[in-house]
């Protein structure tokens, strides 16, 4: 039997739960039994204002799996969480297909329940898949870095520590001109000729926190 709480976490962070069929379905869990998938052996309500939940007691039918976690700590989105809950070291999903090779489930159903339950970490993803057809490539043909920068003095910030040009090992990327932190997402960000930056992650911290850039390039460039 597994127990499982829909109590949201620190940060309003809201709590999913999702089963995976052996055909690779992928069936969210909404709080009632699901005929041949799960059933709901018990349920507890606790009354504790923006913390209320409900405690539930499922029994999960053979060959189902059932996998629960929150959204992000760091950036609030979905796909964050479920990196978190997949465990192992997985890094949060820059595509669909990553993302539902992580769910072990098929792509339309994983698209299906996002875009319903997580519009905003959907069009992340849309974002991010945009940005890698725009190198002209299709997902897989590409080569990715990731850089991260953050945590700058109160001298680095008032010489233009965001707005400034970074080094990594594809060259100098510039990671919101004219801005401070708040203003870099994967739009902003600068690079040279034939690389584009597929996502940009904030983590809070000391004088703006830091930033993770994810970098993506033709694996032709490379050669």
């Amino acid at each position: 039997m597994i127990e499982w709480s829909d109590r949201q976490g620190h940060r309003d962070r809201h709590a999913w739960a999702v089963l995976v069929l052996a055909d690779e379905t992928l069936v969210p869990f909404t709080g009632a039994s699901i005929l041949g998938v799960v059933a709901v052996i018990g349920d507890t309500y606790c009354k504790d204002g923006k913390w209320s939940h409900t405690t539930y007691r499922l029994q999960v039918f053979p060959g189902v799996r059932f996998l629960a976690g929150h959204d992000g700590w760091n950036t609030g989105r979905r796909t964050e969480g479920i990196a978190s809950a997949v465990g192992g070291g997985v890094q949060e999903a820059a595509s669909w297909d990553e993302l539902s090779s992580q769910l072990g489930a098929a792509r339309a159903s994983v698209e299906s329940w996002l875009r319903a339950s997580a519009p905003v970490s959907a069009s992340a993803l849309d974002e991010r898949e945009a940005a890698v057809a725009a190198l002209g490539v299709t997902p897989g043909d590409e080569e990715q870095l990731v850089a991260a920068f953050g945590g700058p003095s109160n001298r680095q910030i008032e010489a233009g520590f965001w707005s400034a040009g970074k080094p990594t090992d594809w060259g100098e990327i510039a990671l919101a001109p004219g801005g401070d932190w708040r203003h870099v997402t994967a739009e902003a960000v600068r690079c040279p000729d034939g690389i584009r930056a597929v996502s940009v992650t904030h983590s809070r911290g000391y004088h703006g926190g830091s930033v993770r850039v994810v970098l993506a390039r033709a694996r032709a460039a490379a050669e």
